[in-house]
């Protein structure tokens, strides 16, 4: 296989933090998810496979592809979001803090700024609880598709409608006003 061959076939089976192609972003956005893509922390995996979080490094690394993009949505989206749905993702945000210098390092010199790990509580409402899963659901389906399983968000939560990136955009086609949505099934996610 040739040179060029080989990297459209990375190229084609990438599944970083590329986004979607019916995201819209800024430029700054779009450095912000090539910082992030580019990051690696070869500690954390030795340790969450040490401890047996993770059964391989396949695993671990959709994992902390899937923190990235998290961490990408959290500096993007203006839909408010907090929590954190999945437990596999989580593992990995509670070990890279605990990896103090390196995550104060990692927010300093790829985010520009402390992000803070703010989970929910027996407290949270499940209002609360839906509301930022749904935020989070949309916000994927902008800027990166369809969210996938390890997230562990169903249907049955009343977030059925989200799931998928393209029924998400085709509510999206009624009720559009500039780059957001104002119709009553949009909820202001993006007008694609």
């Amino acid at each position: 296989m040739g040179s060029a061959t080989l990297e459209m076939e990375v190229e084609r089976n990438y599944s970083g933090l590329e986004p979607a192609g019916h995201a819209i972003i800024t430029r700054e956005q779009r450095e912000l998810l090539r910082r992030l893509d580019s990051f690696e922390a070869p500690y954390l995996e030795e340790k969450l496979l040490t401890e047996g979080v993770f059964d391989n490094s396949g695993e671990y690394q959709e994992a902390f592809t899937e923190f990235k993009k998290y961490v990408a949505l959290s500096f993007i989206s203006d839909n408010g979001l907090a929590g954190m749905m999945s437990k596999k993702v989580d593992n990995v945000w509670h070990q890279f803090i605990l990896f103090t210098r390196e995550y104060a390092g990692f927010c300093e010199n790829i985010l520009g700024k402390f992000l803070h790990h703010s989970p929910h509580t027996g407290q949270t409402s499940k209002d609360l609880k839906r509301k930022t899963a749904m935020n989070f659901v949309r916000s994927y389906n902008e800027v990166f598709g369809d969210v996938p399983e390890i997230w562990g968000i169903r249907g049955d939560e009343g977030l059925a409608p989200y799931l998928n990136s393209s029924h998400a955009s085709g509510e999206c086609t009624i009720g559009c006003s500039g780059s957001k949505c104002s119709g009553s099934k949009c909820a202001g996610t993006m007008c694609y």
